[in-house]
């Protein structure tokens, strides 16, 4: 996990007070909803989704907190967001500028928010596939599972030919 105190919550719903923790978390998610839907203070709506979802990061890291010592601590979740800016931060700029670029450009309705963050999405999508592709060792299984037709048997019963007229 990339967010500090998440396995901390993880980790408690699988421990001895897992009934506790996990009704405490249904609690969070169902009144969340309600404070979603119903207090809306802010006017823009992205502002209003990425204030909301840090509230319900603070309030799940303070949970975190109370049911023991913080896994992953905040360096360590640091390093893991270092390490994955590194790796996937290339591919996903290259896809946002080519979203930024090719789908606003198409159509004037298309959004210049989402558009480049499905072509990042996209590239990041494309990518580890073609990861996938290059990093993996040839596979001997479907060698195994041909079979060459001249070692084909064919069952007895099969061999005999009937005509139409013996069919009907």
């Amino acid at each position: 996990s990339a967010f500090p105190g998440l396995r901390t919550v993880r980790d408690a719903t699988k421990g001895p007070r897992r009934i506790l923790v996990q009704m405490g978390l249904a609690a969070l998610v169902v009144g969340f909803a309600f404070f979603v839907h119903g207090a809306q203070f802010i006017d823009d709506v992205y502002l209003w989704i990425l204030f909301s979802l840090a509230l319900l990061y603070v309030l799940v890291f303070v949970a975190s907190k109370a049911l023991g010592p913080t896994q992953p601590t905040p360096t360590d979740a640091r390093h893991t967001w270092t390490a994955s800016i590194k790796r996937f931060g290339p591919t996903a700029l290259v896809g946002y500028v080519l979203g930024w670029l090719i789908w606003p450009i198409r159509v004037d309705s298309y959004s210049k928010l989402w558009m480049p963050l499905l072509g990042a999405e996209l590239a990041l999508f494309i990518g580890s596939i073609i990861r996938q592709a290059k990093h993996s060792p040839p596979s001997d299984e479907l060698a195994t599972h041909v079979v060459a037709p001249s070692s084909v048997s064919v069952p007895a019963e099969s061999t005999t030919t009937s005509t139409m007229a013996e069919v009907i």
